[in-house]
């Protein structure tokens, strides 16, 4: 019978009597995130004719008018101000059904002039317009220019907002929103116009606010979760 060396005979009485050292467990997939932030100042104002209780054959209109100056959005510095005004007409049927009589579109970019201490903002600008009703049973729409123009005063106390809302770490499940978000509004009286026309209707909301929002999206994957869920790295 072959003799083994001493050293031979140790390295394998060593390597019967140790167990086996375990492979490392594999690496958690890096985390997949996509992000999204807003930064920006200004205000927001909603009219309306229609009542609280409306009854078949009432027509009513309600228009929606905010001006945003924007800071950043996505990461990207903007620093640029722009409008959308809404108006529509209604017409309440049996059933509080509602039937569209007329709506105005109207977007562009403005010069807007926001307090430093949200005590009022204002503009007036042409811009874009769409304007459409319904025609034998089809909408038209007609394009062209309108001159919109507010002006908002603050009323009220300036009210503080915070919220910060990060759940638990995502180890291999569904993804993940986590919130920033960070606002100061201040309640307003506000009028405005479209072409020298005065907005009808009662003042149901108006504010002159501030503020950053961010949301962060994170997965990394793992059993029962669809690709599609998360983000591309």
């Amino acid at each position: 019978m072959r003799r083994l060396s001493l050293l031979t005979a140790a390295a394998l009485v060593a390597a019967v009597a140790s167990p086996a050292v375990a492979a490392p467990p594999p690496e958690a997939p890096a985390a997949q995130t996509a992000h999204l932030d807003f930064a920006g100042k200004g205000a927001i104002a909603v009219w309306t004719t229609c009542p609280n209780e409306p009854g078949a054959g009432l027509e009513c209109t309600t228009t929606f008018l905010s001006a945003t100056f924007v800071k950043r959005e996505n990461r990207t510095p903007v620093r640029a101000a722009t409008a959308l005004f809404e108006q529509s007409t209604i017409r309440f049927e049996e059933g509080l059904e509602v039937t569209v009589l007329s709506s105005t579109f109207a977007s562009g970019p403005i010069d807007l002039a926001v307090d430093r201490a949200l005590g009022g903002a204002s503009f007036q600008a042409a811009m874009g317009s769409q304007t459409c009703a319904p025609v034998g049973g089809e909408i038209a729409c007609e394009e062209g220019t309108a001159t919109v123009a507010a002006s908002w005063t603050g009323t009220g106390a300036l009210v503080r907002f915070t919220e910060n809302s990060t759940p638990g770490g995502n180890t291999g499940g569904p993804p993940l929103l986590i919130v920033h978000e960070r606002r100061a509004a201040r309640p307003a009286s506000a009028t405005a116009s479209l072409d020298s026309v005065a907005v009808p209707g009662d003042l149901v909301f108006a504010e002159v606010f501030d503020g950053a929002r961010s949301f962060v999206l994170v997965c990394r994957g793992g059993p029962g979760v669809d690709p599609a869920d998360c983000p591309a790295p």
